[in-house]
């Protein structure tokens, strides 16, 4: 059996990856030790490498493994395992097919079959990953259907891609509004209306959204433990903690907590402090009057 893995190493040198498969798989027949073995067929899986097939190259390090596990034939099996997949997705990707899909599932979505837009949808993704709409759309579906940490995932997916995608913005604020995180519902109205000054949709629901915080404030008793809780996980967002840990925020809320006509006068002072009172207030942390 050495002779015959010492043979197929040579042809592995020479760039004979046939003939070394060949001959590995006969030093196999001949058989041997546990480590001989897996020898063997990691000399299959080099060459099945080399000739770019890496789903019998996946198999040939199994089957090393299973005879002698080692570190290095674990590092080879996960890398042939990452390039099958990306082969196989290679091999998958068409943009028309896509498109196809894409139109199905609106036809579904338009028809309210949320859960047929979404098979469509995905079959989009898988056979053009890189198209942002199609990601917007299934969020759009899973919203529908009230998977919102889903719709949020495809919605992060589809900015990350395109991130002046007003729609995708759109999508994410109605999510963040369904969940109740006023505050993050604000922040992403505002950039859809850096990018779009003039979108109705997004003035039209600033309204909605005030009008949300109001009644939030009206029915919301400030020492309730859904209070509490409110403050609470809004102080673990970054920007929540960066505007109340401020120390002219801070300071500021010292002086209205002392004197609420003290308001104005800071506003006229210091206009930009308004955009950060108004954060925490829409997060729960603060309310006015």
């Amino acid at each position: 059996m050495t002779y015959k893995l010492n043979e197929a190493a040579v042809y592995m040198e020479r760039e004979e990856y046939e003939r070394c498969i060949a001959t590995a798989r006969a030093a196999l027949e001949i058989g041997g030790s546990f480590e001989s073995k897996a020898k063997a067929y990691v000399r299959i899986g080099n060459a099945h490498m080399k000739l770019k097939q890496y789903e019998p190259a996946v198999l040939a390090y199994r089957a090393a493994q299973a005879e002698h596990r080692t570190p290095d034939t674990l590092k080879r099996l996960t890398e042939a395992q990452k390039l099958m997949k990306q082969a196989a997705e290679e091999a998958y990707f068409s943009p028309e097919l896509a498109a196809e899909a894409k139109t199905k599932g609106n036809e579904a979505f338009a028809g309210g079959d949320y859960p047929l837009a979404i098979k469509h949808y995905t079959e989009a993704i898988k056979r053009n990953p890189k198209d942002h709409v199609f990601y917007s759309n299934r969020a759009g579906a899973y919203t529908k259907l009230g998977a919102l940490p889903d719709a949020l995932k495809d919605i992060e997916t589809c900015l990350a891609i395109e991130p002046r995608f007003v729609k995708a913005l759109l999508r994410r604020a109605n999510v963040e509004f369904l969940l109740k995180e006023f505050h993050k519902c604000l922040d992403t109205y505002e950039t859809v209306l850096e990018i779009e000054p003039e979108n109705e949709d997004a003035r039209a629901m600033l309204i909605t959204l005030e009008n949300a915080v109001r009644q939030r404030e009206l029915t919301l008793q400030p020492e309730s433990e859904e209070a509490a809780t409110l403050r609470q996980r809004s102080l673990q967002d970054p920007k929540i903690q960066a505007i109340y840990g401020n120390p002219v925020v801070q300071t500021t809320l010292q002086s209205i907590g002392s004197d609420p006509r003290a308001l104005s006068q800071i506003l006229k002072d210091e206009p930009s402090m308004m955009r950060n009172l108004t954060m925490l207030r829409y997060a729960g942390i603060i309310r006015f009057g």
